[in-house]
């Protein structure tokens, strides 16, 4: 079994947009959400390769609870620190007339001492169920 390690999850919004108009009105095409993070990533091609996934790291508000229920849409099990705040939103733009992409990234939630303990206590009972572990991605604010 893979155990991934996300500490900054996000909502990942893609807005698709045509001729993208800084300072103007952009009426976006098409958007989908995904539950996302390097290391959800991580946990959503394992799974499509057919692994056993465990995803922990810090989850907060609404926000964090849309991302394990699109988890477990994957067949991902999780396993997270509930925090207070909201986890973040990333938004990407693809403008498909000009072939770009502009991102707006999140700082995301911050995180506490206790907060942290708690995920280490949590990380250390995981990992010794797992054969691999993945850690990847940013680190929230109150993280050393």
């Amino acid at each position: 079994m893979i155990l991934t390690v996300t500490l900054n999850v996000a909502i990942d919004k893609r807005y698709v947009v045509s001729n993208f108009k800084v300072n103007g009105v952009n009426r976006v095409k098409e958007c989908t959400y995904s539950a996302g993070g390097k290391g959800l990533n991580v946990s959503r091609v394992a799974a499509i390769a057919g692994e056993k996934i465990t995803a922990t790291g810090f989850v907060g508000g609404h926000a964090g609870a849309y991302v394990i229920e699109e988890l477990e849409k994957w067949g991902i099990k999780s396993d997270f620190v509930n925090v207070q705040g909201e986890s973040r939103s990333c938004i990407n733009i693809y403008d498909e007339d000009n072939k770009t992409q502009t991102e707006f990234l999140e700082p995301g939630v911050t995180v506490t001492e206790e907060d942290q303990k708690r995920l280490l206590d949590k990380y250390e009972k995981l990992v010794k169920e797992h054969s691999i572990v993945t850690i990847s991605g940013s680190v929230p604010r109150g993280v050393t």
